[in-house]
């Protein structure tokens, strides 16, 4: 994502759990894996291969990440 930050001004970070095992069918993990230069990235680990699809919603500003299960 551009234009985006997972810190504080201080560079403290906003999301503490940046490697988060999950309890899910497809899928398993969701790991940060850069936060420089307003550009945040995310790695999504499914179990297989399904369709997704990605959301942009606004007030507040967000990203969905609908994968199937």
């Amino acid at each position: 994502m551009d234009t985006a930050q997972a810190h504080t001004d201080a560079g403290q970070p906003t999301i503490t759990d940046r490697d988060r095992q999950l309890n899910c069918r497809n899928l398993k993990q969701l790991v940060l894996i850069c936060d420089f230069e307003a550009k945040v990235g995310f790695v999504f680990v499914l179990d297989s291969k399904k369709p997704y699809r990605l959301v942009e919603l606004q007030n507040p500003a967000r990203l969905v990440v609908d994968v199937k299960n």
